[in-house]
């Protein structure tokens, strides 16, 4: 009498499993990164008009506001968006509340100037841990708290491009 094999032995079965626990164990932190990534790259298209705000009050007065209200923009919690929970003006830097893996985050940009007098109309932002460039000096604390590999390229870089 003959045996017709009709399925696959438990060692192939328990082969697959393996292989595809590894797989899922080296992909599963990847991603989490890159979701991470993708939801703080969300709030450099809301900080756009802030930066702009900002930007404009110190081409006018010359200093840097101190708070959303005074350069003009709505409450600090009511800027938000899917991960953004609030952008909060303090003494020109752009403190951005976001949401990451369920914990509160912040990540800050700072206007750096020249020290020269009559100081340019041009306006650094520094990102993050990122020092301002050279003869320029940053403006507000530094509040950020996302690890640095989670930042944009362009935090790592040092410098934001003006809107």
């Amino acid at each position: 009498m003959k045996r017709h094999s009709t399925g696959f032995t438990l060692i192939e079965l328990m082969t697959v499993v393996v292989i595809i626990g590894l797989l899922a164990a080296m992909a599963i932190p990847n991603y989490r990164d890159y979701f991470s990534r993708a939801r703080i790259a969300e709030a450099f298209s809301l900080v756009a008009p802030v930066r702009q705000a900002v930007a404009d009050y110190f081409a006018y007065f010359g200093r840097f506001p101190g708070n959303n209200s005074v350069a003009g923009l709505i409450a600090a919690a009511d800027i938000d968006g899917r991960t953004v929970t609030a952008m909060e003006v303090g003494n020109g830097a752009i403190h951005i509340g976001m949401l990451l893996e369920n914990k509160p985050h912040t990540l800050s940009l700072r206007p750096a100037v020249a020290m020269e007098y009559p100081p340019p109309e041009i306006i650094a932002w520094v990102c993050g841990y990122a020092a301002p460039p050279e003869g320029m000096q940053a403006y507000g604390n530094n509040r950020t708290d996302i690890e640095p590999t989670l930042l944009p390229p362009q935090c790592q870089n040092g410098t934001v491009p003006s809107p």
